[in-house]
């Protein structure tokens, strides 16, 4: 029978760390794995090991607005872990901030591939106004935030007109 040993919880996140496959196969097995599942998918999330995420992802308690290890691991680059977390994550949680990430840290990839699935203006917004120079080279990005803050200017005039103010279609 599955257990809750926090001992076994401690070597999962230590074979995470490592990326050791064989051990968080075994653990997760001795292991009542949506108890311990979702700090270690983080954990194994954040140093890119998707082989471990790919184990873990199946026995997560995935939450509805949860989307930690989606962050950590569009932060540090590791898009095939992102791509594994997609479908059970929700990157339109906590304000977008795996896009974000992706942005901030500069990985281009993980962006694209976030941009459509998220809130952007949320995510974006702390960086409209300081726009580092490196993205100003991504012609996409700097497109996307100048129609959406063209957008959020007219809708803004036009309710201030008492108007019906369009909707912008994410």
């Amino acid at each position: 029978m599955p257990s809750h040993n926090p001992q076994y919880h401690q070597l999962l996140l230590i074979a995470c760390e490592k990326g050791d496959v064989s051990e968080v196969k075994r653990l997760t097995a001795l292991t009542d794995g949506a108890y311990h599942a979702n700090e270690a998918l983080c954990l194994a999330a954040r140093k890119g090991h998707h082989e471990c995420v790919k184990i873990l992802v199946p026995i997560d308690d995935h939450q509805e607005e949860c989307n930690e290890a989606l962050r950590y691991a569009s932060a540090n680059g590791h898009i095939k872990c992102v791509k594994m977390l997609l479908p059970g994550s929700n990157p339109k949680s906590k304000a977008s901030r795996a896009l974000q990430y992706a942005v901030e840290f500069g990985h281009i990839e993980i962006a694209e591939l976030l941009y459509p699935l998220s809130k952007p203006h949320a995510a974006l917004c702390d960086l409209k106004y300081n726009f580092p120079n490196e993205y100003k080279t991504w012609g996409w990005l700097e497109e996307k935030i100048k129609n959406e803050c063209l957008f959020k200017r007219l809708s803004q005039t036009l309710s201030a007109k008492g108007m019906d103010a369009p909707s912008l279609k994410m």
